[in-house]
């Protein structure tokens, strides 16, 4: 068959496909991620080889989409990790902080090997990793079978001690034949979707999770859109009606937003990490809100952070302050700008605007904060200040016209009844959600 015949019955599958199929209006108003394809080397999400992988501890089951259906999401957000889908045969998944370092550095090795080879051997690389594809597949099934949408991302998660750029990321920036072959993959990965799963419609596309592209911390758009229309191209070409979320640089606003905000009033300037593009439609434009990263990475990511009260609370602060070492000067930040409602409706404010002036959509596809005890040791906020902040945050989402996707479900800043970071056996049996936090996150 010559390849204008195949074009042209690849266009009618298609457009039987659009005639034949129910209307399923998405609304991805409402919905929560998940950590289903942590760690995806053996898409187990922990320590195993390709071929005797381990325990499943991150699979969301039937169960769990139902409760979280249930609970009035009307979708998910489902993660796959770039670097165990390359390079699965060569490398082993991480099981804890022990192990991270050496898979890091395996995956850098072969991301160079490959860079110098201009990827020969992994021209099929979606082919040839089966396992994980076909369960990333039936894992959309199910999530749809449930009646609930999806977003799908890819993710560049790993990166080398000290990097600002993650392995994925350093390579749609700077490596030509990689990026040829990524849009390959998603061509694949749309056709897969259109042709496997029943409820297709339900299925949309973000192009993805926090591209870096951001330089000392100058904003490199026109370079990520270059990659990112490639993108959206090999995806419409297989379903023309696909919903695709779009993707902002500085990891998705988020890194831009704390330099611009460090000792001055909250700043979120959307349009300096993201345009809107005339030549597509029915686009979904995103970023992730992270803000006052002091507040919601209290221990996790600021260490010598525990109990700090949102909203600012002078005293509270005063006495986390006094404890603190690297973290004292977003203290003082905290401080000096009153974070409360008002300062946190101002920032939601700001990115509306943006959304307003271009007329689009706007979606805020991460945020959420620390979980109280998150360390099993009192480390995260305080329960009441959690639960404030997730009211304050979904309110002014409302108010301004913004749909959004909690961070995820489980893990360090999930909405599950319990969890102590760490602890993946133990957090794998409390499953149920936290009642408190879900009545904070009704739209």
């Amino acid at each position: 068959m010559s390849n204008a015949m195949k074009t042209r019955a690849t266009l009618l599958f298609v457009i039987l496909s659009l005639l034949a199929t129910t209307t399923h209006a998405a609304d991805f108003k409402k919905g929560v991620g998940s950590g289903w394809f942590l760690n995806v080397h053996n898409w187990t999400g922990t320590w195993g080889t390709a071929t005797k992988p381990g325990k499943r501890l991150f699979e969301d089951t039937v169960a769990d989409v139902r409760r979280l259906k249930k609970a009035k999401f009307d979708h998910m957000r489902l993660h796959f990790h770039i670097d165990g889908l390359l390079f699965w045969k060569e490398c082993k998944g991480w099981k804890d902080a022990s192990t991270y370092d050496k898979t890091v550095q395996c995956y850098k090795k072969n991301w160079a090997k490959q860079k110098k080879a201009k990827w020969k051997t992994k021209k099929k690389f979606y082919l040839d990793n089966k396992v994980y594809l076909t369960l990333f597949i039936d894992a959309l099934k199910r999530i749809t079978g449930e009646g609930m949408d999806v977003i799908i991302v890819p993710s560049g998660f790993h990166k080398a001690s000290g990097a600002a750029y993650s392995l994925a990321d350093g390579a749609l920036y700077d490596d030509v034949a990689f990026r040829t072959l990524h849009v390959k993959f998603w061509s694949h990965l749309a056709r897969r979707v259109r042709k496997e799963i029943p409820n297709w419609r339900q299925v949309a596309f973000q192009t993805h999770n926090e591209p870096f592209f951001c330089d000392d911390a100058k904003p490199q758009v026109s370079k990520w859109r270059s990659v990112e229309k490639r993108v959206i191209r090999a995806i419409r070409k297989q379903i023309p009606t696909s919903t695709i979320f779009t993707t902002s640089v500085c990891t998705n606003g988020d890194f831009l937003f704390k330099d611009d905000s460090y000792e001055k009033s909250p700043t979120v300037r959307i349009d300096q990490v993201m345009a809107p593009y005339k030549q597509f439609k029915n686009l979904i434009y995103t970023i992730h809100f992270r803000m006052p990263r002091v507040f919601v990475f209290q221990t996790l990511m600021s260490s010598d952070v525990k109990g700090l009260k949102y909203p600012m609370n002078s005293a509270n602060l005063s006495s986390v302050l006094s404890k603190a070492d690297d973290s004292k000067n977003y203290l003082e930040d905290y401080r000096d700008n009153g974070w409360n409602r008002t300062v946190l409706f101002d920032a939601i404010r700001q990115a509306a605007d943006w959304k307003t002036k271009h007329g689009v959509k706007l979606h805020i596809t991460e945020w959420g904060t620390t979980r109280s005890n998150v360390d099993g040791k009192g480390g995260g906020p305080d329960r009441r200040s959690r639960l404030f902040y997730t009211r304050d945050m979904v309110d002014a989402m409302k108010k301004y016209g913004i749909t959004w996707t909690y961070s995820q479900w489980r893990d360090w800043d999930g909405i599950t009844k319990k969890y102590i970071y760490g602890n993946d056996d133990y957090n794998s049996k409390n499953r149920l959600l936290d009642p408190a936090m879900i009545k904070r996150l009704k739209r």
